[in-house]
């Protein structure tokens, strides 16, 4: 796993969640984080975590936000290997009919396009986390000692 998906995991342990990482779907694809609260024995709420922190695949530097952001929504959560690997996942907890939160971290982007990226993975029911912020969230909660 890479050091963010690392942090991101450990933020979410913080946060009281347990934590599922390393999910496979069928093409030995890589799933991200599927995040779990429970209160006593019953599941609250579960999260569908990916971590998109590269240098490389920069979504701010595209002239089609819409149409980058799409793909990667197909890709990450809409993809029906990826579905599955997550239910069968959920299954093992017995909760009944789940609301998945659907997550996206992702690494720093242009303040000038921040809003409009945001904006765009809002309309496809997937809630932004800016790495930076859960990064300072981590470090400010380490126990130095």
């Amino acid at each position: 796993m890479s050091a963010e998906k690392e942090i991101v995991n450990y933020w979410y342990n913080k946060k009281g969640f347990f934590t599922i990482n390393n999910i496979k779907a069928s093409s030995n694809r890589d799933c991200g984080i599927l995040a779990l609260n429970f209160d006593k024995d019953k599941v609250n709420e579960v999260f569908h975590i990916e971590v998109s922190c590269s240098i490389t695949n920069n979504i701010a530097e595209t002239s089609n936000l819409n149409k980058s952001i799409s793909k990667i929504v197909d890709e990450k959560f809409e993809d029906k290997n990826v579905k599955e690997a997550i239910n069968s996942n959920i299954k093992q907890f017995s909760v009944q009919k789940p609301k998945i939160k659907r997550m996206i971290v992702i690494g720093a982007v242009p303040k000038s396009r921040k809003s409009e990226i945001i904006k765009e993975f809002s309309q496809k029911e997937v809630e932004v986390i800016e790495f930076e912020n859960l990064l300072y969230d981590v470090i400010e909660q380490l126990d130095t000692q």
